[in-house]
């Protein structure tokens, strides 16, 4: 357990430490990804703030936090029963977004600026989702807006449906789900998906977000495995010259043993054989983040939460106990994690 008093211990360290560093989220979603089935208003009582119901969004406050072992959640025996539990889940977390929601999360973790990143589902565009992220938050500039190519679009027109999206939303990186557009990268049809998206984001000098690992929860459970990083291997994420971040450090849904075992000498490898991947460290509990700092140079990690997914806070204080925990120099680590790594390959 992180009681309370270290939790605002390590918050503190980090907002002493933005007062000289611009710090980066790289990886937070302004909608739910999964499902994606809610809409949005904007409230009538709060400002910058759009709402599913009329509840009241309530700012984010610092608790206590467990330290859990393994990777993300535990399985739910039953396929019904997990959509079930997660959609209610999910309803709850994602019952508000917008600018206020990220600012005030922004606000309690000292971050300055992050990362959108919308996802295409298996069917249908993603132009919803790009007007509505653009309409709440392109006016302000701690909000970079990302994209994500739908599978409408066949690979000879993802060069004019980015050059399109960068004209209409000035976007700033693509974003990858292969477990939730349902393109296995193990697959002929995936290694192409992919290498055509790598072509593309060569030409416009964007970088690519790939989610990395299993998914625990998904409308096709399928696709669970798309993304699991033995189907890395096959592809030339050499294509781009721009930074290619696997999320999650390539084990989303891995129990510990597993990060051990089975992704982290499959990550290293991709790493020593392409340098312009890079990995980041959301849905890493303290245990598996302890070992990917032990195992990754901390130049090829980057600070991504996955907010609102998991609270942008609360995985800052996790990455800062895992440092201490190595006995690793605190300040150096957080600033080359969340400042400088993200500076000079995402925020250009």
């Amino acid at each position: 357990m992180i009681n309370e008093k270290e939790v605002n211990r390590y918050l503190q360290i980090v907002k002493e430490l933005q007062s000289q560093f611009t710090l980066f989220d790289m990886h937070v979603h302004p909608f739910e990804i999964i499902f994606n089935q809610f809409d949005y208003h904007p409230s009538h009582t709060q400002e910058g703030v759009n709402s599913i119901s009329n509840a009241f969004f309530r700012p984010p406050r610092p608790t206590a936090l467990g330290l859990e072992s393994g990777l993300v959640s535990r399985p739910i025996p039953s396929a019904h029963w997990r959509s079930g539990i997660s959609l209610l889940t999910l309803r709850r977390i994602y019952s508000h977004t917008g600018p206020k929601v990220f600012s005030d999360h922004m606000d309690l973790s000292g971050i300055d600026r992050i990362l959108l990143l919308p996802v295409a589902s298996s069917t249908g565009e993603i132009d919803k989702q790009m007007y509505s992220m653009a309409e709440m938050f392109e006016d302000d500039e701690r909000f970079s807006l990302g994209c994500s190519v739908p599978n409408t679009i066949e690979n000879r027109e993802i060069c004019k449906f980015i050059k399109e999206k960068i004209s209409q939303f000035n976007i700033r990186a693509i974003k990858f789900h292969p477990n939730i557009t349902e393109t296995n990268l193990g697959s002929k049809r995936g290694k192409e998906r992919v290498e055509c998206i790598l072509d593309v984001c060569r030409e416009f000098r964007l970088p690519l977000i790939v989610h990395g690992g299993r998914s625990t929860v998904l409308k096709n459970p399928k696709a669970a495995e798309y993304g699991w990083i033995e189907k890395f291997k096959d592809i030339d994420w050499g294509i781009s010259n721009e930074v290619v971040v696997i999320a999650h450090a390539g084990g989303y849904g891995c129990d510990l043993n597993e990060m051990k075992q089975d992704v982290l000498p499959k990550l290293k490898s991709l790493l020593s054989h392409y340098n312009n991947l890079m990995i980041d460290i959301s849905g890493l509990e303290i245990d598996a983040l302890a070992v990917v700092l032990k195992n990754i140079d901390l130049e090829r990690i980057l600070f991504g939460s996955d907010a609102l997914y998991d609270t942008q806070w609360a995985v800052l204080v996790k990455l800062a106990h895992a440092i201490t925990s190595e006995g690793m120099n605190l300040a150096e680590s957080i600033v080359q994690i969340a400042s400088t790594n993200p500076l000079r390959s995402i925020f250009r």
